[in-house]
């Protein structure tokens, strides 16, 4: 599946989507640095992990809940104070959500 380990991507994440009474709910979380704020969630591809894991992993480890890949929906790239980001997104669809002490609640 998908796009190489070695990449130019340093982030991966997921747009995590599920019906409720015939309506699409996207699943959003609250950055650690500014919760007022509203993102997708995604974080650090880790040294050896595939960029569809990473996603995979990063949802269930922010949101607690568990999602499949559907397809790469397509990449951003940005500057903070201390790193370059190039993340790829990928649409999931909602699987099971996690007990709440398992994840980090944002």
């Amino acid at each position: 599946m998908g796009i190489p380990i070695q990449s130019s991507y340093t982030h991966a994440g997921g747009i995590v989507w599920k019906m409720i009474k015939n309506e699409p709910q996207f699943l959003i979380v609250t950055p650690k640095s500014n919760p007022s704020y509203w993102v997708l969630p995604k974080g650090h591809i880790e040294e050896g992990e595939r960029i569809e894991e990473t996603s995979i992993r990063e949802v269930r480890e922010e949101t607690g809940v568990d999602a499949r890949v559907i397809a790469a929906v397509g990449s951003t790239k940005y500057e903070t104070d201390n790193e370059f980001v190039h993340v790829m997104f990928y649409l999931m669809e909602f699987l099971k959500e996690q007990e709440h002490d398992k994840h980090e609640g944002r």
